[in-house]
């Protein structure tokens, strides 16, 4: 029988589009260092129930009407030195790294008036028995939201999931390389919690969180218009602002006495609730690092669900975006590359 695709011997790397022509496949310039995407086609096709004297539910003339693709990246370890890609996918494009020489700062502030206008990139796959190819690209590939999970005894892990034109067939870009991959453990993580922008990164939550997990929903959608595309493709993309949310959840020891249970119950609790503004932050090696800053608020009125963890009493915390008007995400990554691989 003949040889059929061995999982392990997939690959999957992508290339920056050039932001004037989203959509416009261009060649892969790094491998993606990710444990897996899935691509799920949108194809749709019309069934006319055209009265033809037929006994049978779809007489013929199937039409093609949509082409599309959803795709998710599965759950893999965060790399610092290739995160800004995805950041620039999902928080705000064009980003540069600023400093002469490693490191290099980026910082992702999703602005509350100006559209984000995120990147785009090209992702090839490559399925393999080790001598015979099966090679496809998808052009226009987006987020949708982005995900990253702090959890004890875990790598600091992310995950995503987003939209891209229709699947197409490739040519894989030969020769890529994957960027250098430290991976942070999530035991390095720290929480920081007060109440405004200005103050965020002051007050120290110690010895109390358990596990973390932020979601970024992006609020980008692609949007079919009608324009003669014979490929059947979205147009665009849009902003919808009434997707864009942070959707946060904290899990944390009890402290019966000057813990952080107590003041996120008055805060959720307060008239109109008090803003809370929350910084997660992890540092690795080489002065690499990951700081995620967020305006919040109690998605509930006040704290009540507890449970119980190795004989200890632990809330778990949900929190959505709030704003200030001016601020909701701000994003500080750093790491050795000082440009976009």
């Amino acid at each position: 029988m003949p040889a059929s695709a061995i999982t392990a011997l997939q690959l999957l790397q992508w290339g920056l589009e050039v932001a004037a022509t989203h959509g416009t496949a261009v060649a892969a310039t790094s491998k993606i260092a990710c444990e897996g995407i899935t691509f799920t086609p949108l194809d749709t096709v019309a069934h006319p129930r055209i009265a033809k004297g037929i006994l049978a539910a779809n007489p013929g003339n199937f039409t093609h009407v949509m082409r599309g693709t959803d795709f998710t990246v599965a759950e893999s370890p965060l790399v610092y030195d290739q995160f800004q890609n995805w950041l620039r996918m999902a928080v705000v494009g064009a980003v540069a790294a600023s400093g002469g020489v490693a490191p290099f700062t980026w910082a992702f502030a999703r602005s509350m008036t100006v559209d984000p206008a995120p990147d785009s990139f090209t992702i090839e796959r490559r399925l393999s028995d080790g001598a015979n190819f099966i090679d496809n690209e998808w052009a226009y590939c987006m987020l949708r939201t982005l995900r990253i999970a702090y959890a004890a005894g875990e790598p600091l892990r992310f995950s995503a999931d987003g939209f891209a034109r229709r699947i197409q067939g490739s040519t894989l870009t030969a020769a890529q390389a994957l960027p250098t991959v430290e991976i942070p453990p999530a035991a390095l993580a720290t929480l920081k919690i007060d109440s405004t922008w200005a103050t965020v990164g002051q007050t120290a939550v110690s010895s109390q969180l358990l596990s973390a997990e932020v979601i970024f929903k992006t609020g980008l959608v692609p949007k079919m218009t009608l324009d003669g595309r014979t490929d059947l493709d979205f147009t665009t993309y849009i902003l919808n602002p009434e997707e864009v949310d942070l959707d946060v959840t904290l899990r944390m020891l009890i402290k019966t006495s000057s813990g952080q249970f107590a003041t996120e119950k008055t805060a959720a609790e307060a008239a109109e609730q008090t803003l809370r503004a929350v910084r997660l932050n992890i540092a690795g090696t080489s002065s690499r690092q990951l700081q995620i800053d967020m305006l919040l608020k109690h998605a509930l009125g006040s704290l009540q669900t507890i449970a119980s963890e190795d004989g200890q009493d632990i809330v778990e915390m949900k929190f959505v975006g709030a704003t200030d008007a001016t601020n909701l995400l701000n994003i500080v990554l750093i790491n050795t590359v000082g440009t976009i691989v």
